[in-house]
């Protein structure tokens, strides 16, 4: 999983699987964000998403019959707190750390005989060989605060080689991440998007999951009746065009165009009735993608 602790949502790589059954778990709801587990196929391409809700309880997904690949978006433990797990199967297990995270009890419990004094240490210590530091090349610290005296600048900085990233690379990752965000409005009960920026080539893609909050049959085009599905003013400050539409899931006729209105994404379904409770999600014909595509200046 891709992510560090000041960053509110990780995301997975793809992960091989085989079509099977799966179960997602909260064990503990988090702060803020949601879960969302996505199928692709041989080629890694989109198939479908699954929202998680977020309630204590499992949920059951099926994956496709051409899935190959998953990838799975869920708000960080460390900044949103919550604990979940996604498992084979359709039984729902306890809750365990990662193999990774447990602490190996039997290396805490070795007879006092085997663990080294700080004697010992410091004799081993004082035969290792080191070349000095050069002092043109180091930090200075006041020697009664430890507060660091000067400035430093250090390019192309590496540790055993290896490059080693700046505050600057990590904001700049943190700005090409998938992000999530939820809440509700007058058209959608509830809704979960992720969505990712380019500052570049100045275009946002986002990929849209809701619950219809209220009825509507509303005309294309007529702007009285245009509805809001998501503001965008926490993304973008000015949105130009927006590409895309939006279908209802439980409604093959069900489907909406998108238009820009502000700072908000508006619609309205074009010649369909649809209640309270019915699924919608974002799509793309054009290039055959669950994404809504945002350019802005």
């Amino acid at each position: 999983m891709g992510s560090n602790g000041a960053i509110d949502d990780i995301h997975s790589d793809y992960i091989s699987i085989a079509p099977q059954t799966m179960m997602f778990t909260w064990y503990s709801i988090p702060t803020g964000g949601g879960a969302t587990v996505h199928s692709y196929d041989s080629t890694k391409k989109w198939i479908k998403s699954f929202p998680i809700p977020n309630a204590v309880g499992s949920t059951k997904i099926d994956l496709p019959a051409n899935t190959a690949f998953i990838a799975i978006n869920v708000p960080n433990p460390n900044t949103r707190s919550g604990l979940c797990k996604l498992t084979v199967g359709d039984v729902k297990t306890d809750w365990t750390p990662a193999p990774e995270d447990k602490v190996n009890v039997s290396d805490m419990r070795k007879p006092a005989n085997q663990v080294a004094s700080i004697d010992e240490v410091n004799a081993k210590q004082d035969k290792i060989g080191y070349t000095p530091a050069d002092d043109d090349n180091v930090i200075h610290r006041d020697p009664n605060t430890g507060a660091v005296t000067e400035s430093g600048n250090f390019p192309e900085l590496k540790v055993k080689g290896v490059s080693v990233a700046t505050s600057d690379d990590l904001k700049s990752l943190e700005d090409a991440s998938w992000h999530t965000i939820t809440g509700n409005n007058e058209s959608l009960s509830s809704y979960i998007c992720l969505y990712k920026k380019n500052n570049e080539e100045k275009y946002v893609d986002l990929i849209l999951h809701g619950i219809m909050g209220t009825g509507k049959n509303t005309i294309l085009n007529t702007p009285d009746i245009q509805t809001e599905l998501l503001d965008l003013k926490d993304i973008v400050s000015a949105p130009k065009e927006v590409s895309g539409r939006i279908v209802c899931l439980s409604n093959v006729n069900g489907s909406g165009f998108v238009e820009i209105s502000g700072t908000k994404l508006t619609f309205a379904w074009y010649s369909t009735v649809l209640s309270v409770g019915s699924r919608i999600e974002s799509t793309n014909s054009s290039d055959d993608t669950p994404f809504l595509r945002v350019t802005f200046d």
